[in-house]
């Protein structure tokens, strides 16, 4: 027998989130069922809306989440009712060939650990939640797996965040950027994911930080959350405009956070010879445009980076300590706190640029 929660999920392109009461599945073996406070509304959400990053439809949208761990199945040894949690988007065994060799974004078992029957029902229709989750639920039943236990009093608003936008961001910059203590950096895209580059770059010591956004609100609040320097995109060419804040040389390390063909080849010119670019933008479909003998002879390390590039059991509680001791600051990128009724409000600011973070409280 299911348990009513109330629940947003997605038909399809185009079309408003439904909001309505689901039955979600009793925790089975290593599973657990998570009240879920407080949700943050990422554009991975609406690319998955959009059907850019594909997923069975209906599906309730949402992977940014923190709660209260209500139920534990059987087997179950690492949480247990009361736990204060955050969801995890990107599970990882840590015990394959991917996982012991650094890169447990690429997990051989992720598959394994994510499958299972879609815990909502809708009458008799199964209903998947994105990415094993679907945090846009008063309710929510899980793989142990996706949900990291934290030892805090911070507010479940905050927490929320760190479980996406900030661990990639924060993670884009300090595990796969590797940024240096007086490295020159770039930073293109200046919403949740591009502002916590933002932080992990000047946590990391950097000497310079310049942040590329279109929008006043966005840049404004690089230069508030510690960027040195700011480039608006529409006014001129940013390639250039980074390069004559670098001396004509270009920046140590390029982060891209936008996910478009142009904004990856910006941020790949915009990085010095022997320089960093990492990108972390999946936003669109359209193709980068380099030529063979651009890449070659730029002589750059280009990778990509998912999910921070790190084991979320580890990366998240870092990020705690780094909010609790003041080096990450949460707060300055919420910009509108929405009940969940509200959701569809909370796209529409995202996909205008009006809004840095939406936050939903769900219960």
């Amino acid at each position: 027998m299911g348990i009513k929660t109330l629940a947003a999920y997605t038909q399809g392109a185009d079309k408003p989130l439904l909001i309505d009461t689901l039955e979600v599945a009793q925790p089975g073996p290593g599973e657990v069922l998570i009240r879920v406070m407080s949700s943050g509304v990422c554009h991975t959400d609406e690319s998955v809306r959009q059907q850019l990053w594909p997923a069975p439809l209906p599906a309730v949208l949402g992977h940014e989440g923190a709660g209260v761990v209500e139920a534990v199945g059987p087997g179950v040894t690492g949480l247990k009712p009361g736990d204060k949690v955050i969801t995890a988007a990107m599970q990882t065994c840590g015990i394959c060939p991917m996982c012991c060799g650094g890169q447990p974004e690429v997990c051989d078992n992720q598959p394994m650990l994510s499958a299972g029957t879609p815990p909502y029902h809708l009458g008799s229709t199964p209903v998947p939640g994105i990415f094993g989750l679907g945090t846009f639920s008063e309710l929510m039943t899980v793989k142990e797996g996706a949900a990291i236990k934290v030892e805090t009093d911070l507010p479940y608003e905050q927490l929320a965040l760190l479980g996406c936008g900030v661990l990639t961001g924060v993670g884009a910059a300090l595990n796969a950027a590797k940024i240096r203590p007086c490295d020159t950096v770039a930073v293109i895209g200046c919403g949740g994911v591009g502002l916590s580059m933002v932080q992990g770059a000047r946590i990391a010591s950097a000497a310079r930080i310049i942040a590329v956004d279109p929008v006043a609100l966005k840049r404004q609040s690089a230069l508030e959350l510690g960027a040195t320097d700011v480039v608006d995109s529409a006014a001129e060419d940013p390639v250039e405009q980074v390069k004559a804040l670098t001396g004509g040389r270009g920046v140590d390390v390029a982060l891209e956070a936008v996910g478009r063909g142009s904004t990856i080849t910006q941020a790949w010119r915009m990085t010095r010879r022997g320089g960093t670019c990492v990108v972390v933008g999946v936003g669109g479909t359209d193709l980068v445009s380099l030529s063979p003998g651009e890449l070659v002879m730029g002589v750059r390390n280009f990778r990509s980076s998912l999910l921070g590039s790190g084991f979320p059991k580890m990366e998240l509680p870092r990020l705690v300590r780094f909010v609790e001791q003041g080096a990450l600051k949460i707060d300055n990128m919420i910009t509108k706190r929405l009940p969940l009724k509200e959701v569809n409000h909370a796209f529409e600011l995202m996909n205008a640029g009006q809004s840095l973070r939406s936050v939903l409280a769900i219960s």
